[in-house]
């Protein structure tokens, strides 16, 4: 294709944009300044108003300014094809604005304005472009043809890509490729019959003429033969004059039997052509419906590779509605866990107060037994005074039996003496009255001694008895005094063991078999609470590893969420983009073609806000189970402290407990705390 000839004719279809710039010739193109102002018009929305404020419009007589707008416009175009296209111009459709602005280079400013075409036919409102290429004549469209081809083929455009999706579109288009063919075929015909037609007319006037001369040459022989007297050779003349006659009359029958012929094959071509150009309309039409088809195949690639991307969306948020379920699936069996903690809880406050209210009563008890027990060694105290008291008149009592005895004893052997005495009354008389009367001296002085002798050791008991008394009564004051002592410095640490010894009175109370009975019990209880214990540790630390992984599921699901929130602000964007290309492609359409493109744009419209629908929704189950997840993983952390509490308290309990038994108040208090158990629980 010639560069000047296609320059000539884009700058033709050029001129059918109305722009501030006037321009006359293709010189006047080359400042830049009409083509930035055509762009503007074919594509307002990329080349904007203050990217045209930008080229200079008072270039004059300099070429480097006019250079410096067509690079700007050069550009403009090729940030347009890579943008909105994402194609990217091969070296060979480039144009060198160098040669343009400086010598006016009608090949590189065809090329440039074949890049002007393609942004043209493949804008948003390139039905309005492609009718103006279709009103101007039919060599001038196929070479506006040749230039989109050329573009395509140097990988610029997509304008025939969607030519191979439809065989009935190929084979369209191959007919509309044979019927312009045979189109070219009978004008080129046509133009050959008309020149023949012309031909033959000019030589059929010719012979007329050359007929009139002829005829008039033979009147004027035979007038002049009639007037001369030899007629013998004009007749001969005028035989072969006639007979040159007769050959020009079959001549000319010839002729107008080749010319009847010709006109024959004028009308069999005129009907051809006709033919041929209802096939032209017919191939018109069906280029129309081909750029339809065009537009509609591009909607379908993009569609579909929206439907890719939802579909592929949609299988994201199965995957999410999968491990939506897990998680809720995880959440209720924390709930569940929570809801049995939080019963144990309770419980363990029930108990808890019942405890508080055993130990209020037992240190009203412990009180209570303190002072039963003071009571008791006060009377254990007089008791031992009265029973001392009671043995040591008991032996005064035996003593003074025993003296009693002894005196009976001696009062009989006195009254047997006496009797005696009385039965030898004879000479004896003076002798027995005297030994009577010393007798009964001796008596009396006797019972006077022994008298004397009783009050003396009354005197002596009473004395012992008092010495011992204050003795007594200061060594009560000692004990007193350190009782008391003891007792201040022991109180803090009896009021926690005033359960274990109210359990061992009353083990003791109830005999040895119950105490052995109760310390098996006792070392059972034992064993079940460490056993319990180490259940209950190994259900924290699987409870941390739990914890733990839903902290790190958490995590991700908030890092997907924020992921999924992005691509829906993208596929958002885009789905707006579409729909304004889609309206503004809906109302370039043909009429009777807009009720398909409107449906089938409502149903894209319902189908992209039905997805739409369905990612909010999940973005709202997202959120939830997110919130879901929070509260769960703050109930977990309070049942984790509240079990370590509880714990805590069940160790404590459990070594005073085995601490207790067996072992007298000073041995327990030499034993160490439970501060061990308590840090460990803290460090958890």
């Amino acid at each position: 294709m010639d560069k000047a000839q296609l320059c000539d004719i884009l700058f033709k279809w050029l001129q059918t944009f109305e722009v501030e710039r006037k321009y006359k010739t293709i010189n006047d193109l080359t400042d830049g300044v009409a083509m930035a102002q055509v762009l503007y018009q074919v594509a307002p929305e990329w080349f904007t108003e203050s990217w045209l404020n930008k080229i200079k419009t008072d270039t004059g007589g300099n070429w480097r300014l006019k250079v410096s707008n067509l690079k700007k416009v050069l550009e403009k175009i090729l940030d347009y094809y890579q943008e909105c296209f994402s194609q990217t111009l091969s070296e060979s459709v480039k144009p060198d604005v160098v040669k343009i602005g400086d010598r006016s280079d009608a090949s590189e400013l065809g090329r440039l304005l074949q890049l002007i075409l393609g942004c043209a036919v493949n804008c948003n409102n390139k039905q309005e472009y492609i009718r103006r290429i279709m009103d101007m004549e039919e060599s001038e469209q196929r070479v506006m043809m040749e230039c989109i081809q050329e573009l395509d083929s140097g990988g610029a455009l997509s304008f025939s890509a969607s030519l191979s999706l439809d065989p009935h579109v190929e084979q369209l288009v191959s007919q509309l490729n044979a019927a312009n063919i045979a189109k070219e075929q009978a004008q080129q015909r046509c133009h050959e019959l008309d020149l023949q037609v012309t031909m033959l007319q000019e030589e059929k006037a010719a012979l007329i003429e050359e007929k009139k001369k002829l005829f008039e040459e033979v009147q004027c022989r035979l007038e002049a033969s009639a007037a001369s007297a030899g007629g013998g050779p004009l007749r001969r003349q005028v035989e072969m004059l006639k007979e040159e006659m007769f050959k020009l009359e079959t001549s000319r029958d010839d002729y107008r039997l080749k010319f009847e012929h010709q006109e024959r094959e004028m009308l069999d071509l005129q009907t051809k052509l006709e033919e041929l150009q209802r096939a032209a309309l017919d191939a018109r039409q069906l280029k129309d419906e081909l750029d339809v088809l065009r537009e509609t195949a591009d909607k379908v690639v993009k569609y579909e590779a929206t439907l890719q991307s939802y579909k592929k969306k949609l299988e994201e948020a199965g995957d999410m509605k999968r491990e939506l379920k897990l998680l809720e699936s995880k959440n209720l069996a924390y709930i569940q866990q929570n809801m049995e903690l939080e019963e144990e809880l309770k419980k363990c406050n029930t108990l808890k107060q019942q405890v508080d209210v055993y130990k209020k009563q037992a240190a009203e008890l412990h009180d209570q037994i303190t002072e039963e027990t003071k009571r008791a060694d006060r009377l254990q105290y007089e008791l031992k005074t009265s029973q001392d008291k009671l043995s040591a008149a008991l032996r005064e009592k035996e003593r003074l039996l025993i003296e009693r005895d002894s005196l009976r004893e001696a009062n009989e052997e006195m009254k047997c003496a006496q009797l005696q005495a009385t039965e030898a009354e004879g000479g004896m008389d003076l002798s027995s009255v005297s030994e009577g009367l010393i007798s009964n001296s001796e008596l009396r002085q006797k019972i006077a001694r022994l008298e004397h002798e009783n009050n003396m050791l009354r005197l002596a008991q009473k004395e012992k008895e008092e010495d011992s008394l204050s003795v007594v009564q200061n060594l009560l004051d000692d004990a007193r005094a350190q009782v008391d002592k003891m007792w201040k410095e022991n109180r803090e640490a009896n009021k926690r063991i005033i359960q274990l010894e109210g359990e061992l009175r009353e083990f003791s109370e109830k005999g040895e078999e119950g105490a052995s009975g109760a310390r098996t019990k006792i070392m059972e209880l034992q064993q079940q609470a460490a056993r319990e214990h180490q259940k209950h540790s190994a259900e924290l630390e699987e409870k941390e590893s739990a914890l733990a992984e839903c902290k790190q599921i958490i995590n991700l699901m908030t890092e997907k969420l924020s992921q999924k929130e992005l691509e829906l602000q993208e596929s958002e964007e885009k789905v707006k983009k579409y729909l304004e290309k889609a309206r503004i492609v809906a109302k370039a359409i043909e009429p009777n073609l807009e009720v398909n493109n409107i449906t089938e744009t409502s149903l894209l419209r319902n189908q992209i806000l039905e997805s739409q629908r369905s990612l909010k929704e999940k973005e709202k189950e997202l959120e939830e189970s997110k919130k879901m997840i929070d509260m769960e993983a703050k109930m977990i952390s309070t049942a984790f402290h509240d079990l370590g509490q509880k714990k805590q308290r069940e160790a404590v309990e459990q070594r005073m407990a085995s601490l207790g038994h067996g072992q007298s108040f000073l041995a327990r208090q030499r034993q160490p705390m439970g501060r061990r158990v308590n840090n460990a629980f803290n460090s958890k």
